[in-house]
């Protein structure tokens, strides 16, 4: 890698987080992709390109920001956060899918990124 270039990182994406900003009016100027995981996020600096990777049957990078933090925050305060900004309509969808609760939260997306 050259001095100045930025690595990226590419993120598997669940359909269902990614599609719930499909439906909105206006692109979103941040979202909030979290994972319901008690792992941290190091594999890329804050400005950084991330990607969005939808997995079978779309199997195509489906967008892209740019990385801002990682912060370990409980369900509650990234709702009262980022609100539908976290790719779901209710507080009780976002707990639903960080505990793995329904078949559509099974490979739910990744807590406060972008």
């Amino acid at each position: 890698m050259k001095t100045g270039e930025t690595a990226g990182f590419i993120a598997n994406t669940d359909f269902g987080w990614f599609s719930h900003f499909l439906h909105r009016s206006e692109s979103p100027d941040e979202v909030d992709f979290w994972q319901p995981s008690p792992h941290g996020f190091r594999a890329i600096l804050p400005g950084a390109p991330f990607f969005f990777r939808l997995g079978a049957p779309h199997k195509a990078i489906a967008g892209c920001g740019f990385f801002a933090r990682y912060e370990r925050v409980p369900v509650w305060l990234a709702w009262e956060s980022f609100g539908v900004l976290n790719g779901t309509d209710t507080i009780a969808e976002m707990t639903a899918r960080t505990r793995g609760d329904s078949a559509a939260a099974r490979g739910a997306p990744s807590s406060a990124l972008l």
